[in-house]
């Protein structure tokens, strides 16, 4: 099978393959538009001179040009659209349509002006091989042919940390983003990016690209039809055919042109109905809904400031994707949530406005909830019920007891993460109250090491992550009482001996309680190796959206040892996991050397800021240009590391 940049490639060069014949048919119909009836009435008279089967064969080649062209142009739609069945539908309605035109020229009911027509069709024409060359340079940059936004290459806005949009993502990330203005997954998006070639989010070479075939082509289109308008010495009157089987027509065989015949052999009416044939082909095969590429039944979700949809209420037991589309205008989280509407069976973070992302997970038959987080606070927007329905799913086969010792492994991983936390937490409490500066300030970052390499996992376990990792602002807005970690402001420390203090510390030390008491095991069991998996995925998420930016630590400036334990945990996860996704053929080896490779790098540019043991640089002190480096890291682990979880449950 191939690998997705493969088929990603191999779809971008097709696309660019379509450009270039439709270029040049623009082009060659305005050039033929005023000659082609004389001209296909002097093919068809040799033709008839060579027999029956030489006619059949210049028409069997003026057709198989045309429907090579449209084929190209369909396929580069599809690839675009997504392979839907609404596609087939569209497909189907254009050539419905191009057997009605065709028919109705045939029977001289529809007459057509060439030049005109062919003017006409040539001008939409440029509008949608400009929208095919964009769709190219789209699909070459996911390959990785083109620098663009989804690798390692792209702009990088310093404020976010991530690929830019406007200037500040030129010239290799987003020109623009106006999915919050215009929903991706709507029907009006679909018919702009069929017709014109405009997406809600476009990338700076996209755009580019579009302009700059425009740009070229418009005006030698436009002196082609000036120099078309101009008058033409007038041709002799042609002698009409000599050839036997013409002669029983009279007229013709003195020289004398006979009246138009309704005929379907008129050469020039089988020619319109053929170009029209393909404008309504293209027109209407072109108006089908964008779906995103995505696994063989997977579920749709729909998320928007107010709203949670899932396109189905229920589903089969066993391996489920969801594809969760994010329609609104804040970041946004999915979460599937077991029947006490706590316990998080899979979840996918940091769905940025007009994005979309996957989750996948293995599902028992039960009853489960499903809600999303615009802004990623609260308790969410939308939740509803959802049913999986069917047979237990059972682990057979000769890796039942290897995933079983994984699920094992993890566990007792983060049974003594725990354990390890608990008395560090309350060595770093006790000099926080007691007012030793400098004894908090070297213990905080080494401390909450300990729960960043295992958060996925509280974060599992219903609300003990807001209990024991928010930041007083977070819980603030959200109305909760504050009990994380307290606020190191770096010069601001000082004895805290108030009751209110100490609740803070009670009810701190309860939450890290009831982590190590709480059976990481039946969650990970509920869970399966997709559990792990998503970890792992879930633990690098946490690096990009909220290390990279120093946003987390920002009064303290500690974000490299939050850094560094995360991509531990994802690492550790990973690593249980990793003979599972190297079992499945070449494809499954590949990714898993990619990955490594992945972890290998970002820990070597990771390390020359420190480590853990011996501490590491403020965070105030890396540069964008160190910041940049960082992140194109991490979206070369983050790609590849995206398909763990599909590669593991195949």
């Amino acid at each position: 099978m191939l690998t997705f940049e493969a088929q990603e490639l191999i779809g971008g060069f097709l696309s660019l393959l379509a450009v270039a014949m439709v270029t040049w048919m623009i082009f060659w119909m305005q050039k033929a538009g005023r000659t082609l009836k004389a001209g296909l009435e002097g093919g068809v008279e040799k033709a008839l001179r060579g027999g029956v089967w030489a006619l059949v064969a210049i028409g069997f080649v003026s057709v198989a040009r045309e429907g090579v062209e449209t084929t190209l142009l369909l396929w580069s739609m599809v690839q675009s659209f997504g392979a839907t069945p609404l596609a087939l539908v569209g497909a189907v309605l254009g050539l419905v349509a191009a057997v009605v035109l065709g028919w109705l020229i045939a029977r001289g009911m529809l007459r057509l002006n060439l030049s005109r027509f062919f003017t006409w069709t040539g001008a939409f024409l440029i509008v949608v091989a400009a929208g095919v060359l964009a769709y190219a340079i789209h699909d070459l940059q996911e390959g990785g042919a083109l620098p663009g936004p989804f690798g390692a290459s792209a702009t990088i806005d310093p404020l976010t940390g991530v690929a830019g949009v406007g200037w500040a993502g030129f010239p290799f990330g987003w020109a623009f983003d106006l999915s919050g203005v215009v929903a991706p997954s709507s029907g009006f998006a679909a018919v702009l990016q069929a017709t014109v070639g405009f997406m809600p989010q476009m990338t700076w070479l996209q755009v580019i690209a579009w302009i700059a075939y425009v740009a070229v082509v418009v005006p030698l289109f436009v002196r082609g039809v000036r120099a078309n308008r101009r008058p033409r010495a007038a041709a002799a009157p042609r002698a009409g055919p000599r050839h036997p089987r013409l002669r029983r027509v009279g007229p013709c065989a003195r020289g004398i042109r006979p009246p138009p015949e309704r005929s379907i052999m008129n050469p020039t009416r089988l020619l319109a109905a053929t170009a029209a044939a393909g404008a309504a082909v293209l027109v209407l095969s072109g108006c089908v809904a964008k779906t995103d590429a995505a696994a063989t039944g997977a579920l749709t979700v729909t998320s928007t400031a107010d709203r949670c949809d899932v396109s189905a209420p229920t589903a089969s037991s066993g391996t489920l994707a969801f594809d969760v589309v994010n329609e609104g205008d804040q970041t946004t989280e999915f979460y599937l949530l077991a029947s006490d509407g706590l316990r998080i069976v899979g979840e996918v973070e940091n769905v940025a406005p007009g994005a979309s992302r996957s989750l996948t997970v293995t599902a028992q038959p039960g009853d489960y909830f499903t809600v999303c987080k615009p802004g990623m606070v609260g308790d969410g927007v939308g939740k509803a019920g959802f049913t999986v329905v069917g047979d237990a799913v059972a682990v057979d086969g000769a890796d039942a007891e290897q995933k079983q010792q994984a699920i094992d492994l993890y566990a007792a991983f983060v049974k003594d993460q725990v354990g390890q936390l608990l008395p560090a937490v309350q060595t770093f409490v006790s000099a926080y109250e007691s007012g030793d500066d400098q004894t908090a300030r070297d213990q905080y970052p080494r401390v909450r090491a300990y729960y960043e390499r295992i958060e996925p996992i509280a974060e599992a376990l219903g609300d003990l992550d807001p209990r024991i990792d928010y930041r007083e602002v977070d819980a603030v807005a959200e109305g909760l009482a504050w009990t994380g970690f307290p606020p190191h402001r770096e010069g601001s420390l000082g004895p805290r001996a108030g009751r209110a203090q100490r609740r803070r510390r009670d009810a701190r030390v309860e939450g890290l309680d009831s982590l190590h008491a709480r059976r990481a095991g039946d969650t990970l069991n509920a869970q399966g190796v997709a559990g792990i998996s998503n970890g792992a995925i879930a633990l690098l998420d946490e690096v990009a959206t909220g290390k990279i930016s120093g946003e987390e630590d920002w009064w303290s400036h500690t974000d490299l040892y939050d850094f560094a334990a995360n991509v531990e945990g994802s690492k550790m996860a990973f690593s249980l996991v990793r003979d599972f996704a190297e079992s499945k053929g070449d494809k499954g080896a590949a990714l898993v050397t990619r990955i490594d490779t992945g972890y290998a790098d970002l820990e070597a540019a990771l390390a020359t800021y420190g480590s853990l043991d011996a501490g590491f640089v403020s965070y105030g002190q890396i540069t964008d240009a160190d910041k940049r480096q960082l992140t194109d890291l991490i979206n070369a682990l983050a790609e590849p590391l995206s398909q763990l979880t599909v590669t593991v449950l195949e």
